[in-house]
């Protein structure tokens, strides 16, 4: 298990950062294994204009704070405590705002397999590739003379994804026609009955990997278990404070894990909680019950 906390973590690079953004790193995954993951804040103090793309991952954004809310495409907002789900091949923007707001982005491998290259591999490919081009807005330029196929000017992330792994990037084919945006404040809580004092809002399950989203309530004074479920849980404290598996968490503490988690309170908390799409696991479950 991972215990991460927001005044623990870290700057990071990103293929679309600038002043305007400070992204900073709270937990992260294996990288190499196909649901491998990173969980990062971006505040934006400013313009922002990034142009519409896709990506070959999977990424959830929560608006934490405004007075701001964060925009993904035109006539499209993302809320504080709203959530939006930008599934890997579907296309949104472009993101053109001039606000200040706080978010919580999650992005991770989905569905199709196509995993996601950690943190420390975009930085050193960035700095690799300065030697022959700039990142601006979103968009990698290129210098000089072009190789066969290569683009002069090409989506920032894509250059890095295909400078890293010596191939082209092939985008999976999406499974939902956009980005899912989740109100969560319109959903009912629902009282566990294994465990009195908790709740919980399911908020959807998407993709054959069973990609899973609710919010849970912790009342004061409550304790209970999160059961594990075959592929890894990330768990993020919205509001108040307790424990996980006898590790302190406080408001924008992130936790992480296969196991079970119990949780405390004394206070009373209310997380998000993220199942990561199931491979191995699930399939393996399958093949015991096909039996």
């Amino acid at each position: 298990m991972q215990v991460g906390h927001a005044a623990d973590s870290t700057d990071i690079p990103s293929t679309r950062t600038g002043k305007e953004r400070q992204f900073k790193t709270l937990l992260t995954g294996e990288d190499g294994a196909l649901d491998n993951f990173r969980v990062y804040f971006v505040r934006q103090q400013g313009a922002v204009d990034v142009p519409r793309h896709k990506h070959n991952f999977d990424q959830v954004r929560m608006c934490l704070e405004g007075p701001g809310k964060q925009n993904y495409g035109e006539g499209r907002w993302i809320a504080p405590g709203e959530i939006a789900y930008f599934p890997e091949g579907t296309p949104y923007g472009p993101e053109r705002s001039d606000t200040e707001r706080l978010s919580l982005t999650l992005q991770f491998g989905g569905a199709s397999r196509s995993g996601f290259i950690s943190s420390a591999r975009v930085k050193n490919a960035m700095e690799e590739m300065k030697e022959f081009g700039t990142f601006e807005k979103g968009i990698f330029k290129r210098v000089g003379q072009l190789a066969p196929g290569e683009k002069r000017n090409q989506d920032a992330y894509e250059a890095v994804w295909e400078h890293v792994n010596k191939r082209k990037l092939v985008y999976p084919k999406p499974r939902y026609g956009e980005a899912i945006l989740m109100k969560p404040e319109n959903f009912e809580w629902k009282p566990s009955e294994e465990a009195p004092g908790f709740a919980r809002k399911q908020l959807g399950i998407f993709s054959e990997r069973s990609l899973q989203f609710s919010m849970l309530k912790v009342d004061a004074g409550s304790r209970g278990l999160q059961k594990s479920r075959g592929g890894i849980q990330i768990g993020f404290v919205v509001q108040g404070s307790g424990a996980v598996n006898g590790e302190a968490l406080r408001k924008h503490s992130a936790f992480s894990g296969r196991e079970d988690f119990a949780l405390t309170s004394d206070e009373g908390m209310e997380l998000l909680l993220v199942g990561l799409p199931v491979f191995a696991e699930a399939e393996q479950q399958t093949l015991v019950a096909a039996e």
